[in-house]
């Protein structure tokens, strides 16, 4: 059973929180919009620990594709989305060095995200320069 401590170690090293960001052509009354969402993904070579990490956690394990040499190991990567990436990074917070302003920024980020769903135009505009600001500063924290 992994720990903690582990994970947070493990993460710091080869972990990667993001906000993405992407243009959606439909889904507003406003017309389309960029949309933005939280997002963690820890890549290794040892399916092991991702699968240990994926039982506490939940979310997906897939492979990646790595196209510089065919001698490479196998890689592998973990994904979280939106509260569940949360869930790990709350749990994880206090134990992060490298990692703990961005993973604060998400944790802040999912909490006020709010759904576009019925909001005025002023609101709406509001929100999404409020989620890009956010997206801004988490790539400046790279």
């Amino acid at each position: 059973m992994l720990t903690k401590e582990y994970i947070a170690g493990f993460f710091d090293g080869e972990g990667c929180i993001r906000i993405n960001k992407w243009f959606r052509k439909r889904g507003s009354k406003f017309g389309g919009c960029y949309d933005y969402t939280l997002g963690t993904k820890l890549t290794n070579s040892n399916r092991m620990v991702l699968d240990e990490c994926k039982t506490l956690y939940g979310g997906f394990i897939g492979e990646v594709e790595d196209k510089r040499k065919s001698t490479y190991k196998k890689k592998y990567a973990w994904e979280l989305k939106s509260n569940d990436a949360v869930k790990l990074l709350r749990d994880i917070l206090p134990l992060l060095l490298v990692k703990r302003q961005e993973a604060a920024l998400a944790i802040y980020f999912q909490a006020y995200k709010k759904s576009l769903k019925g909001m005025d135009y002023t609101s709406y505009v509001e929100q999404l320069r409020w989620r890009d600001d956010c997206f801004v500063e988490m790539r400046n924290l790279k």
